[in-house]
Protein backbone atom coordinates (compact mmCIF):
# COMPACT_ATOMS: atom_id res chain seq x y z
CA UNK A 1 0.00 0.00 0.00
CA UNK A 2 1.39 3.38 -0.81
CA UNK A 3 1.31 6.28 1.79
CA UNK A 4 -1.27 8.20 -0.28
CA UNK A 5 -3.39 5.21 -0.27
CA UNK A 6 -2.72 4.65 3.45
CA UNK A 7 -3.53 8.16 3.78
CA UNK A 8 -7.03 8.36 1.80
CA UNK A 9 -8.46 5.16 3.55
CA UNK A 10 -7.78 6.72 6.54
CA UNK A 11 -9.64 9.49 5.97
CA UNK A 12 -12.64 7.15 4.70
CA UNK A 13 -12.42 5.10 8.19
CA UNK A 14 -13.35 8.95 9.80
CA UNK A 15 -15.90 9.33 7.78
CA UNK A 16 -17.31 5.86 8.62
CA UNK A 17 -16.51 5.58 12.59
CA UNK A 18 -16.15 7.53 15.42
CA UNK A 19 -12.79 7.33 16.62
CA UNK A 20 -9.17 5.96 15.66
CA UNK A 21 -6.53 4.66 17.82
CA UNK A 22 -2.59 4.74 16.42
CA UNK A 23 -0.11 2.71 17.53
CA UNK A 24 3.54 4.58 16.00
CA UNK A 25 6.16 2.27 15.61
CA UNK A 26 9.31 4.51 16.27
CA UNK A 27 12.92 3.71 14.45
CA UNK A 28 15.88 2.51 16.18
CA UNK A 29 14.28 3.90 19.15
CA UNK A 30 14.78 0.43 20.79
CA UNK A 31 10.92 -1.01 20.22
CA UNK A 32 9.73 2.24 21.63
CA UNK A 33 5.95 2.70 20.69
CA UNK A 34 3.62 6.33 21.06
CA UNK A 35 -0.02 5.97 21.03
CA UNK A 36 -2.27 7.87 19.73
CA UNK A 37 -6.33 8.71 19.88
CA UNK A 38 -8.00 10.81 16.77
CA UNK A 39 -11.80 12.02 16.27
CA UNK A 40 -10.88 13.75 12.94
CA UNK A 41 -8.66 13.17 9.84
CA UNK A 42 -7.05 17.04 9.88
CA UNK A 43 -5.50 16.01 13.74
CA UNK A 44 -4.41 12.51 12.84
CA UNK A 45 -2.70 13.83 9.81
CA UNK A 46 -1.16 16.84 12.21
CA UNK A 47 0.16 14.83 14.05
CA UNK A 48 1.39 11.91 11.61
CA UNK A 49 2.98 14.73 9.93
CA UNK A 50 5.59 15.54 12.92
CA UNK A 51 6.50 11.38 12.74
CA UNK A 52 9.50 10.85 11.39
CA UNK A 53 10.76 8.66 8.78
CA UNK A 54 10.53 4.78 8.80
CA UNK A 55 7.83 5.55 11.55
CA UNK A 56 5.37 2.21 11.09
CA UNK A 57 1.73 4.33 11.59
CA UNK A 58 -0.67 1.39 12.74
CA UNK A 59 -4.54 2.62 12.68
CA UNK A 60 -7.21 0.07 14.29
CA UNK A 61 -10.41 1.20 12.67
CA UNK A 62 -12.82 -0.03 14.87
CA UNK A 63 -13.30 1.61 18.63
CA UNK A 64 -10.89 0.21 20.75
CA UNK A 65 -11.54 1.88 24.30
CA UNK A 66 -15.69 0.32 24.61
CA UNK A 67 -15.79 0.73 27.98
CA UNK A 68 -15.49 4.72 29.18
CA UNK A 69 -16.97 6.51 32.09
CA UNK A 70 -15.96 8.19 35.91
CA UNK A 71 -14.07 5.80 37.79
CA UNK A 72 -16.71 4.15 40.00
CA UNK A 73 -16.53 0.45 41.90
CA UNK A 74 -19.66 -0.32 39.17
CA UNK A 75 -17.10 0.99 36.63
CA UNK A 76 -14.44 -1.12 38.12
CA UNK A 77 -16.65 -4.52 38.20
CA UNK A 78 -17.66 -3.80 35.13
CA UNK A 79 -14.45 -3.69 33.23
CA UNK A 80 -13.42 -6.93 35.31
CA UNK A 81 -16.33 -8.29 33.86
CA UNK A 82 -15.60 -7.57 30.36
CA UNK A 83 -11.93 -7.94 30.41
CA UNK A 84 -10.87 -11.49 30.95
CA UNK A 85 -8.40 -12.76 33.37
CA UNK A 86 -4.90 -13.00 31.69
CA UNK A 87 -5.74 -10.60 28.93
CA UNK A 88 -4.07 -7.47 28.47
CA UNK A 89 -5.96 -4.43 28.48
CA UNK A 90 -5.82 -0.86 28.15
CA UNK A 91 -6.72 1.81 29.97
CA UNK A 92 -6.49 5.69 28.92
CA UNK A 93 -7.56 9.03 31.14
CA UNK A 94 -10.67 10.81 29.12
CA UNK A 95 -13.69 9.26 27.74
CA UNK A 96 -13.37 11.09 24.39
CA UNK A 97 -10.53 11.03 21.93
CA UNK A 98 -8.02 14.31 22.68
CA UNK A 99 -7.22 13.88 19.10
CA UNK A 100 -3.37 13.85 20.03
CA UNK A 101 -0.96 11.26 21.65
CA UNK A 102 -2.56 9.95 24.43
CA UNK A 103 -0.65 7.55 27.63
CA UNK A 104 -1.47 4.28 28.72
CA UNK A 105 -1.62 1.70 30.97
CA UNK A 106 -1.54 -1.65 29.93
CA UNK A 107 -2.69 -4.16 32.11
CA UNK A 108 -1.88 -8.00 32.23
CA UNK A 109 -4.21 -9.23 34.52
CA UNK A 110 -7.37 -8.69 36.69
CA UNK A 111 -4.86 -7.43 39.68
CA UNK A 112 -3.05 -5.12 37.88
CA UNK A 113 -6.30 -4.07 35.94
CA UNK A 114 -8.01 -3.67 39.33
CA UNK A 115 -4.68 -1.43 40.68
CA UNK A 116 -4.57 0.59 37.78
CA UNK A 117 -8.45 1.67 38.23
CA UNK A 118 -8.52 2.41 42.08
CA UNK A 119 -5.56 4.72 41.45
CA UNK A 120 -7.88 6.77 39.20
CA UNK A 121 -11.37 6.60 41.32
CA UNK A 122 -13.13 9.76 40.23
CA UNK A 123 -11.39 10.12 37.04
CA UNK A 124 -13.07 9.65 33.49
CA UNK A 125 -11.26 6.89 31.56
CA UNK A 126 -11.67 4.62 28.58
CA UNK A 127 -10.87 1.18 28.97
CA UNK A 128 -10.40 -2.01 25.83
CA UNK A 129 -8.57 -4.39 25.25
CA UNK A 130 -4.83 -3.89 24.40
CA UNK A 131 -4.34 -3.71 20.46
CA UNK A 132 -2.87 -6.92 18.16
CA UNK A 133 -0.26 -4.18 16.73
CA UNK A 134 1.84 -6.91 15.80
CA UNK A 135 -0.38 -8.82 13.24
CA UNK A 136 -0.66 -8.38 9.89
CA UNK A 137 -2.76 -5.96 8.20
CA UNK A 138 -6.70 -6.68 8.55
CA UNK A 139 -9.47 -4.91 6.63
CA UNK A 140 -9.57 -3.35 10.46
CA UNK A 141 -6.09 -2.64 10.90
CA UNK A 142 -3.73 -1.42 8.50
CA UNK A 143 -0.02 -0.07 8.65
CA UNK A 144 2.31 1.89 6.62
CA UNK A 145 5.55 3.71 6.74
CA UNK A 146 6.64 7.28 7.04
CA UNK A 147 8.49 8.34 3.80
CA UNK A 148 11.81 9.88 3.59
CA UNK A 149 11.89 13.12 2.78
CA UNK A 150 12.14 12.16 -1.13
CA UNK A 151 9.31 10.14 -1.08
CA UNK A 152 11.29 6.73 -0.86
CA UNK A 153 9.50 4.09 1.44
CA UNK A 154 12.28 2.18 4.06
CA UNK A 155 11.59 -0.03 6.97
CA UNK A 156 13.00 0.88 9.58
CA UNK A 157 14.82 -1.06 12.52
CA UNK A 158 12.33 -1.34 15.37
Amino acid sequence: MTWLNFLNTIEEWFSQSGDIFVVARLSKMAGARMYSWFSTYPAFWSQVDKFPPQTQVIVFRERQFPLRGIVTPELISQALGVIPEHTEAMVTRGITPPDSLISLWACDTHAELLETLRDLVGVPVSIGLYVPWHRPDTENMISAIVPLPKGTIRRGAY
